[in-house]
């Protein structure tokens, strides 16, 4: 007897799920900014560009020896974001 994978896709019922809730989200949404970077996020390009394996050690060479961010820089990210902290 052979084996065969099940025909019913696997976590369909979590994407529907989600779809249902953006759905929700967006129809109770009234703030035009929000629904425009809904849209945004939605038809975003995959990442441009990827990494050799060595590629990427470099870079996270780099970045671990340039330091940390300190408080004043971290809350100058959110407050570009809108987000006050």
């Amino acid at each position: 007897m052979e084996v065969q994978e099940p025909m019913a896709a696997y976590g369909t019922a979590d994407i529907q799920e989600l779809r249902q809730q953006a759905i929700r989200l967006v129809e109770e949404s009234q703030d035009e900014d929000e629904l425009r970077m809904c849209i945004s996020l939605m038809q975003h390009e995959p990442m441009p560009c990827c990494f050799s394996e060595e590629e990427l050690d470099e870079e996270i060479r780099l970045s671990e020896a340039s330091g940390y961010a300190t408080d004043e820089e971290v809350r100058h990210m959110y407050e570009q974001w809108g987000i006050a902290l």
